[in-house]
């Protein structure tokens, strides 16, 4: 049929046969390149970047680029850089042009700088500043300072949300302005230098005991070196508690650092299952992703009670090292050694709440420590955590946080999605 219909039809029936094996010319690529940029040379930036190799894991299109020992791209080499999405964390402005100025996908791992054009995943700084002054409050402090010139969006929320739970509890919070020095090294990490005196003025002047926070660990490093230099008691004149959990930084002073946890991981895998959307031309209206903290990373630097009640003082102790056991007010009004109505008065007076309430509070903290940290059972958790009733800790726990354990736990234990 092809002959009688001459030459040309045969080529228009070639030339057919090419269109039906040529791909669709919006195909995508068989493999993304995706490039980091940030410093692994901090514990919450090599846990982002843990979570974006969780997803890579099971994401075999994806393949990771970068320069150096580990694989990450260099600020300075992204202008010439052909890749096909990105995860940064912006700390400078001129870094933020840099990352829009590159014209493909990007994710921004980070809240210091936060930008409509990029869609962020990131730890809330609400809640971080709210579960910093919550720690404080229940140490007993009525005195306390947040230090930062608020120079960066993460920092000023996270003072506002501080400032804001501290007035919520009846007391007042200074803000310390304290001016730093910040530069990159040779080697591209970070350099941080806080203005030692300013911080030594601020940190002497205050009425003690104080509780302090600081917005980053490194912050919390310089002010605990500064008040034992000074000759002030850490904790029990000037509390510290620090942002970012880095065992290098926490761990480095004596004593050491509390700190509010961030979800490293998961912010880093949600990340990355986001920027795979955008470069697939999925999700681009999507909201920016904020997640909860994990906790408290609880050290020495906050570990003291500033209850000015012996007896008071006493009970806390014991309620705080024994609630994982199966004990309950009687218990404790016998380890301080006075009458139960004495105890919860003095407790209403000194802590505005019940032993019982004291009790509570500590469990549901330990419960909430365990199913982050843990893949126990909840039904195990429970009774870990000194409650008797797995339905009513259930009950309790949606009351208190708004959903139930398992959902709790969903959030920082995200399935890994092909």
């Amino acid at each position: 049929m092809l002959a009688s219909r001459g030459f040309g039809a045969y080529v228009s029936f070639i030339s057919q046969l090419d269109e039906m094996h040529q791909p669709p010319k919006n195909t995508l690529p068989t493999e993304f390149r995706v490039g980091l940029v940030l410093q692994t040379g901090q514990a919450h930036m090599r846990g982002v970047s843990l979570g974006v190799y969780q997803f890579l894991r099971v994401n075999p299109h994806w393949r990771i680029e970068g320069d150096g020992h580990y694989p990450l791209l260099p600020w300075d080499q992204l202008s010439s850089w052909h890749g096909d999405g990105l995860i940064g964390i912006p700390n400078s402005p001129s870094q933020l042009d840099k990352l829009l100025a590159v014209n493909v996908p990007v994710v921004n791992a980070g809240t210091r700088i936060v930008d409509p054009k990029i869609p962020t995943v990131a730890c809330d700084s609400m809640a971080i500043g709210k579960q910093a002054a919550e720690h404080l409050l229940n140490c007993g402090l009525k005195h306390f300072l947040f230090l930062s010139e608020l120079t960066w969006e993460n920092e000023r929320i996270r003072y506002k949300a501080f400032a804001a739970t501290i007035t919520a509890a009846g007391f007042h919070c200074e803000l310390l302005p304290v001016p730093v020095h910040e530069y990159s090294g040779t080697d591209a990490s970070a350099r941080y230098h806080p203005d030692l005196e300013q911080l030594a003025r601020g940190l002497s002047r205050s009425e003690k005991p104080v509780g302090v926070c600081a917005p980053n660990s490194v912050m919390a490093r310089f002010a605990v070196e500064v008040a034992t230099s000074r000759g002030f008691l850490v904790p029990d004149q000037i509390a510290v508690i620090g942002v970012n959990d880095d065992p290098l930084v926490c761990e480095s002073t004596n004593p050491h650092i509390s700190a509010v946890v961030q979800p490293s991981e998961q912010i880093g895998l949600i990340a990355a299952r986001r920027l795979d959307q955008l470069m697939r031309g999925e999700s681009k209206h999507e909201k920016d992703v904020f997640l909860p903290p994990l906790g408290i990373a609880a050290r020495r630097s906050t570990d003291m009670l500033a209850v000015e009640d012996e007896d008071v003082r006493k009970a806390l102790r014991f309620l705080r090292e024994h609630a994982h056991e199966p004990i309950d007010v009687a218990d404790v009004a016998v380890e301080v050694a006075v009458s139960r109505r004495t105890l919860e008065t003095k407790f209403r007076k000194m802590v505005g709440r019940t032993p019982a309430l004291e009790l509570r509070r500590v469990r549901l903290e330990l419960a909430k420590k365990l199913l982050v940290e843990t893949r126990d059972p909840v039904t195990n958790i429970v009774f870990a955590a000194g409650f008797n009733s797995r339905q009513v800790f259930s009950s309790l726990f949606r009351r208190e946080t708004g959903m139930t354990p398992t959902e709790f736990r969903r959030q920082f234990h995200a399935k890994i999605l092909p």
